[in-house]
């Protein structure tokens, strides 16, 4: 029995000394430790039933120190019941304890999600900007790379345009010198005509025939030589110009093939005009040639009344094709 209360005083006090230590302890060890006190709170209870059978039996001189006993088994068991109590009020401290604990991990874990998730959208916002950034230099670069191109064109349009006018300009004056020099050899033909129409009114005022046939072939050959130079000065002339206008041209049509995008009406007129004015002067250079092969084959079976009736067809028809 003293074994039995010496055991109990120690787990007492090594339950008052452990429940400062085991406010923190699993709340299964408090329920442990509950049922361990019950059972023994049990024990003594029936030991106490025992020693109160005993007493009923005992004498009386045993009755004192019976009720000592049970005076020291009752405080026993108030201070059991008092232990117990207060390991109920730890278990229920420890139970609140406990779900506010799993309530805060919940909180927490939550957090933690939403903390995990917001860090996995600065670094997706972070890539994005990081992409959208270098699109954007990407697209800044091929943006300045097409205006310098732009620029590049631009200027290569100007210098085509201001060569294009200055091929114009050039081909105007070729044309106003090929005009002034047909001009000149127009004149040289009819200064030519006029002596010959002289001669031939100093031929025809004549009282004695002076000038026989072989002098006046001889006259028409001269004409005919001299008017044979003329006409290949004068095709020589239209070649030239005939090359460099097929030049001009050449040049002209790669220009607006290169830059279809930007026609000159100017330049279109004045191509325009040009053509014309060689036409006119190809026109004029076949006439010459027609009369001119005529003029020689007539020659060929001249005589001198044929010789005066061609040459008198010849001047009229280059009068006319002058005028």
């Amino acid at each position: 029995m003293r074994k039995a209360i010496r055991q109990s005083k120690k787990t007492g006090e090594a339950d008052v000394s452990s429940s400062s230590i085991t406010s923190a302890t699993d709340s299964k060890d408090y329920e442990k430790r509950i049922r361990e006190l019950e059972s023994e709170n049990e024990a003594f209870q029936k030991e106490i039933k025992d020693l109160k059978n005993r007493l009923e039996n005992a004498s009386p001189s045993a009755a004192n120190s019976a009720k000592k006993l049970r005076e020291g088994y009752i405080q026993k068991l108030d201070v059991l019941e008092d232990q117990v109590t207060e390991l109920k009020k730890k278990l229920d401290v420890q139970s609140q304890l406990s779900t506010r604990w799993k309530k805060g991990d919940e909180v927490s874990k939550q957090t933690d999600l939403e903390i995990m998730s917001l860090k996995a959208q600065k670094v997706q916002l972070q890539c994005k900007m990081k992409l959208e950034s270098v699109q954007f230099r990407l697209y800044k670069g091929s943006l300045e790379k097409e205006v310098l191109q732009l620029k590049r064109e631009k200027r290569r349009n100007e210098h085509e345009m201001n060569k294009l006018l200055t091929s114009n300009q050039r081909l105007k004056m070729v044309l106003q010198r090929k005009a002034e020099e047909a001009s000149e050899v127009t004149k040289r033909i009819r200064n030519l005509l006029e002596s010959r129409r002289t001669s031939a009114q100093r031929r025809a005022g004549a009282k004695h025939g002076n000038i026989t046939s072989t002098q006046y072939v001889e006259n028409e050959f001269e004409v005919t030589a001299r008017l044979h130079e003329l006409c290949s000065q004068y095709e020589h002339l239209i070649e030239e110009k005939d090359k460099e206008i097929a030049k001009l041209q050449e040049e002209a049509d790669a220009l607006k093939q290169e830059k279809s995008g930007y026609p000159s009406q100017d330049t279109d007129d004045n191509m325009l005009e040009n053509n014309q004015d060689m036409n006119e002067l190809k026109e004029q250079m076949v006439m010459l040639s027609g009369l001119f092969n005529q003029m020689r084959i007539q020659k060929l079976n001249h005589t001198p009344k044929d010789a005066s009736k061609s040459s008198g067809r010849f001047r009229s028809n280059l009068s006319q094709l002058w005028e």
